[in-house]
């Protein structure tokens, strides 16, 4: 799994540009995954939606979307899209508790992540 430099509001925007929400008020994240491109992206797809729908703190309304982006360079690109309540001083921690629960369901399913760019 490779993890883009930003895992921010739709359209790599931060959250609070264009909709500035409160506290307590919903807000999206994007979270960019890359998976071998061997993998089922049917199984990819349900293993994301089903980890966004078990994670506390994702909001079932509106609910998970789990985006197919193509391949590219060797990977199967996939956009997991969530919406968690606005709460101040935490996103950091949900966005990588997220990611480790992701990453914990891709491994258990045995799908292989992406090998590292060969170095030339």
């Amino acid at each position: 799994m490779r993890v883009d430099r930003q895992t921010l509001g739709w359209g790599g925007e931060h959250p609070s540009i264009g909709f500035p929400a409160r506290a307590g008020q919903p807000v999206p994240l994007a979270f960019p995954i890359e998976v071998n491109v061997g993998a089922d992206p049917d199984q990819v797809r349900e293993l994301l939606l089903q980890t966004a729908e078990r994670y506390p703190g994702v909001l079932l309304q509106p609910s998970p979307e789990a985006l197919f982006l193509g391949e590219k360079e060797g990977v199967l690109r996939f956009k997991l899209r969530v919406w968690r309540k606005k709460d101040p001083g935490t996103r950091r921690k949900f966005v990588s508790d997220v990611y480790y629960a992701i990453f914990d369901s891709l491994q258990h399913a045995g799908l292989g992540l992406p090998d590292p760019p060969a170095i030339r």
